[in-house]
């Protein structure tokens, strides 16, 4: 099989339709890449020929290397344990979404994102693993507690969205990644030694996180009890779940990310802090007072989305990162009398600051009130907390019909290339649908509202009407059972349901369930929404008899 190559990784990914083609052909000798069956959940049988390093196993559901490397199984379901694997390739499990339980003796490595979007899978073993890769949980939802005794290193994103996870116990570790819990929103504990090597932004928006739990000596100590996480007894490093006001007298520098998504943080004093890192206080939305007289630099993103602030004032700032106050939309003043440099889009969307009033921009440009939009990706930057705050700040521009971007080609090759940085990442596909409906592209907008309800919480699945949304794609291409059901949820997660029962009311009529359109109807009326004068004309004009008016 000659397109299975080295060079020609993940030429399978994604392919859903294998399900009219079950099984798969090619010779025990080919070189496999990671990735390459990546989502074919339902490939189910494997034919070797020959002789080679490859193997089935599993009634030939899996692909195995060397008869300890699994390389394979995309129609993973139920419980698995594999004595026998000492390593689990990359994308193994991608998103076996029947996957319950995993059980694996004697593997000492997980690769990147080999069981993200398992999103029923709620037990695992791995008594002997060492290295977790990137992503390897992600958006595993139904994860509550795990225990990992060897591991010494888990990657960027582990178990980033894992929402139902509570209790982690890492008492191995030397490292954690990037994002490693970002999104891990009912994690409550988690233990770790006090020697740890720790990233920035590790507990990102883990926001019920209020137990740190160290062992040995090191570095890292906790404060706040137990709530705070600080590094050499004078760096914040991670405050999760931080809420009122706080004071914290000794801290002279705040890591990047240390209160991201605080929503109950109000008041912040540190009068020793020199320093506020990257995104340090990201979308705390109610943050409206803040005291740092001795801090001299404020980093990207530090106080992005804090639409709570009205004046504040940095006595002793020199230089302010990109996109430091970015969506700020209530800041009206703000007081910097030593400043010397400001990045760019520092005060995008601040539009209640008046440049003319604000004598500290003399010749420092205009741009700090500049959206600089997809820059990131046209200056060849990879995978980085600016995407995130780029890709939010596009999210806001969806809900705002001055800003929506016009040029949806380019758009949507932008978040093309932000998928494949984060492929996991619901918001990304929902804003690409988004453009892919506008193009009038409905079966690919489909896909894209497709992933992100995958992906996404039902808070988000709420948030953004991603049901809604694709009822709507489904309506466009006449499949109205698919458009009646994708309605019909819509509307049990969200008590504004108007619009979704209008157009269900549609979607029943067209499918000539005539009796079914009178019920929604007959509901609209009782909701008293008289913007449905239209409808009688609908209904009227597809002959079914409705007599009442709506």
């Amino acid at each position: 099989m000659q397109i299975l190559r080295e060079d020609d990784s993940r030429h399978f990914t994604g392919c859903l339709s294998l399900s009219k083609r079950i099984w798969v052909n090619f010779p025990a000798a080919v070189n496999l890449s990671d990735d390459v069956f990546r989502d074919c959940r339902s490939l189910n049988e494997f034919h070797l020929t020959g002789d080679g390093g490859l193997s089935a196993i599993e009634n030939g559901k899996a692909l195995v290397r060397n008869n300890t490397e699994l390389v394979a199984y995309p129609s993973a379901s139920g419980s698995v344990k594999l004595d026998n694997i000492t390593k689990i390739g990359g994308g193994v499990f991608f998103c076996c979404s029947n996957l319950v339980s995993v059980s694996f003796p004697l593997a000492i490595n997980i690769g990147d994102y080999a069981f993200c979007g398992c999103v029923n899978l709620v037990s695992t073993e791995f008594p002997l693993a060492v290295s977790i890769g990137k992503t390897t949980f992600g958006a595993c939802q139904n994860l509550v507690s795990e225990n990992f005794p060897s591991a010494v290193t888990i990657g960027k994103n582990a178990f980033s969205s894992c929402q139902n996870l509570v209790y982690v116990d890492l008492p191995s570790a030397k490292s954690l990644g990037e994002d490693a819990f970002d999104m891990c929103t009912n994690l409550t504990r988690v233990c770790f030694p006090a020697s740890v090597k720790l990233s920035d932004f590790v507990f990102t928006n883990c926001l019920s996180l209020a137990e740190f739990a160290l062992t040995g000596d090191g570095s890292l100590s906790v404060i706040e009890d137990g709530k705070a996480l600080v590094r050499n007894n004078t760096e914040l490093a991670a405050y999760p779940s931080a809420s009122n006001s706080i004071t914290l007298d000794n801290i002279t520098s705040i890591a990047g990310c240390a209160f991201c998504g605080c929503s109950d943080l109000v008041s912040a004093g540190f009068p020793l802090a020199v320093g506020i890192g990257e995104d340090a206080f990201m979308d705390c939305n109610n943050l409206t007072n803040v005291n740092f007289p001795l801090a001299a630099g404020i980093g990207d993103g530090a106080f992005y989305c804090c639409t709570s602030l009205v004046n504040v004032d940095f006595p002793s700032v020199v230089n302010i990162g990109e996109d430091a106050f970015c969506n700020c939309k209530n800041l009206v003043s703000i007081n910097l009398p030593l400043i010397e440099s400001i990045g760019r889009s520092a005060f995008y969307r601040c539009n209640k600051l008046k440049k003319e009033e604000l004598p500290f921009l003399a010749g420092i440009g205009s741009d700090v009130f500049e959206n600089r939009s997809f820059e990131i990706f046209s200056e060849g930057r990879k995978e980085s907390r600016k995407e995130k705050r780029v890709f939010e700040s596009s999210l806001f521009d969806f809900r705002d019909e001055d800003c929506f971007q016009s040029d949806s080609k380019k758009t949507i090759a932008d978040y093309s290339e932000a998928i494949r940085l984060r492929p996991d990442d619901p918001v990304y596909y929902f804003n690409r649908g988004q453009h892919y409906s506008e193009s009038k592209k409905h079966e690919k907008a489909i896909e894209d509202f497709s992933a992100a309800i995958h992906y996404s919480s039902d808070e988000l699945k709420r948030k953004l009407k991603i049901f809604h949304k694709r009822g709507m794609g489904y309506m466009e291409v006449k499949d109205y059972k698919k458009a009646i059901d994708d309605f019909s949820e819509s509307m049990r997660l969200t008590p504004d349901k108007a619009e979704s029962l209008f157009l269900r009311a549609k979607c029943h009529a067209l499918n000539g369930e005539h009796e079914k359109a009178k019920v929604d109807l007959a509901e609209l009326k009782l909701l008293k929404i008289e913007a449905h004068k239209a409808t009688e004309k609908f209904m009227v004009e597809l002959s079914i008899g409705l007599q009442e008016k709506v």
